[in-house]
């Protein structure tokens, strides 16, 4: 039977003494709804309409959750940005969702020319209200929340989800996580990111606890206490997340954790074989999504035996959640659709009209499906290198060179060359104590790979650019290149 997690709270189904938030700032579910009135009874005090969008600003915890579920109940689209986000960034997603009401605990009135505030003094919150010229444009009537992503020419693009997506996406991940209400997670992921949305919801669904990480992954063993003061479940973040979180060399195994969820990056077996050390009792499992499948596609339980990788020694992203569709296209793209899928991007046909074809999403990933029936991802699209003739993934470059010993990770781009178009380049990041050189690099690489897909310049480096939630970033390398 299909739950939905927005009934589920607003009706108060979750008993009100169950803990909420984990922490120094601890609340129940009495609090969360009690929190969704304050803020409700604002915005329709304001003269919210509905389809009015309102922009949740603010970092994890009760203020933030209790904002997602208000958006509902007063029938307005909720927009999530970062407390982050420069005020360059801040306004462009604002004058492109026209955002007219958000929700925050500060904004400076010179910098964000707000007409009206209202302080919620029970929440340490404010309700800021702007002037708004709404320009016309048809509004789906399924739409709940916006979440811009990035695009790959760096304009982030409005992805509008419907209530109907959000609750199918949360109810296949609470059944194959097997959720329940004495489950607890600690959060540090962007509160602006579908994943983060993902992580509340499920939880909330089942009654079940969070910890917010007020300093993300600045500080790993706030997130280690946490698991070991509160016997924490389960925990989620991408491969990069884990390596730092488990980078101490003297770290004692946490028994509480039943699960380990990872996304976002390639997950190997070094990695695997550290998380099992750390957390012994603990599934692993290898989860790929998009915002624009509410976001999770698909999911695999990898066993201690660690037999189902490819040549590289990377898992596969595994079963397809229910409720969602895969199919790899004649290019080798993976195409989704389903219930789970986006209505489109907010404010922009073009764009939709291009990447929803059909009922099918084109997410710019490649991929495979094993004969197995698992699916596997092998790189992005558009992050191909033009090498003559030829075309490169960085990503399976990256692949082999991770794999190399002595290696803790690289970055593989194009470089511009007058005779071939580009060529590929490579920083590498050594393991502390080994005494890798390029040379042992273009050995292995010569043995394995294409001549073309060869690395023609290879640097050692301390670290890679990465985004704020550890994935690499490829738009910021290419400009300090």
């Amino acid at each position: 039977m299909m739950n939905n997690v927005f009934n589920t709270i607003l009706k108060s189904k979750i008993p009100g003494e169950r803990s909420l938030i984990l922490g120094e700032d601890s609340s129940n579910y009495y609090n969360l709804y009690k929190s969704i009135e304050l803020i409700s009874e604002v915005l329709i005090r304001r003269k919210c309409k509905r389809y009015d969008r309102v922009g949740i600003c603010l970092e994890h915890g009760l203020n933030y959750i209790a904002s997602l579920f208000a958006t509902r109940r007063t029938d307005s689209i909720g927009v999530l940005y970062s407390p982050d986000w420069t005020i360059s960034e801040f306004s462009r997603i604002q004058a492109h969702s026209q955002s007219r009401f958000i929700i925050s605990t500060e904004l400076d009135e010179e910098k964000h020319k707000y007409i009206h505030k209202e302080k919620i003094k029970d929440l340490n919150l404010n309700i800021y209200e702007f002037e708004i010229e709404f320009e016309k444009y048809s509004i789906d009537p399924s739409s709940a929340i916006i979440i811009y992503t990035s695009g790959t020419t760096g304009e982030p693009k409005g992805v509008n989800l419907s209530q109907s997506g959000i609750v199918e996406n949360v109810n296949a991940v609470v059944n194959y996580l097997e959720l329940k209400a004495n489950d607890s997670t600690p959060i540090f992921t962007p509160t602006c990111y579908a994943y983060s949305l993902s992580q509340v919801l499920t939880h909330t669904l089942v009654g079940a606890s969070l910890f917010p990480i007020k300093n993300k992954l600045m500080f790993p063993t706030e997130i280690l206490n946490a698991i070991s003061n509160y016997n924490l479940t389960g925990i989620s973040g991408t491969p990069a997340s884990f390596k730092i979180l488990l980078s101490g060399k003297k770290l004692s195994p946490y028994n509480s954790v039943r699960y380990s969820m990872t996304g976002g990056q390639p997950l190997t077996k070094k990695i695997c074989e550290r998380i099992n050390l750390i957390f012994p009792k603990s599934k692993i499992i290898n989860m790929y999504g998009c915002t624009e499948n509410s976001p999770r596609i698909s999911y695999f339980y990898v066993e201690n035996t660690y037999k189902e990788y490819d040549k590289n020694h990377y898992f596969p992203v595994g079963e397809i959640v229910s409720g969602s569709n895969v199919k790899i296209s004649t290019v080798g793209e993976i195409l989704i659709s389903g219930k789970s899928l986006a209505i489109g991007y907010w404010r922009d046909d073009k764009t939709t009209s291009e990447r929803f074809i059909d009922g099918w999403f084109h997410t710019k990933d490649l991929g495979y499906i094993d004969k197995s029936g698992y699916l596997f991802i092998s790189g992005r699209m558009d992050a191909m290198i033009n090498v003559g003739n030829e075309k490169v993934s960085p990503e399976s470059v990256e692949k082999f060179i991770n794999q190399i010993e002595g290696v803790e990770e690289s970055i593989v781009y194009g470089v511009q060359n007058i005779f071939l178009g580009e060529v590929v380049h490579a920083d590498v990041v050594r393991i502390e104590g080994y005494n890798l050189k390029v040379k042992n690099i273009l050995e292995s690489c010569r043995k394995s790979l294409s001549s073309y897909k060869i690395p023609r310049l290879i640097r050692f480096v301390d670290n890679i650019p990465k985004t704020q939630y550890g994935k690499i970033d490829r738009k910021k390398n290419i400009k300090e290149s």
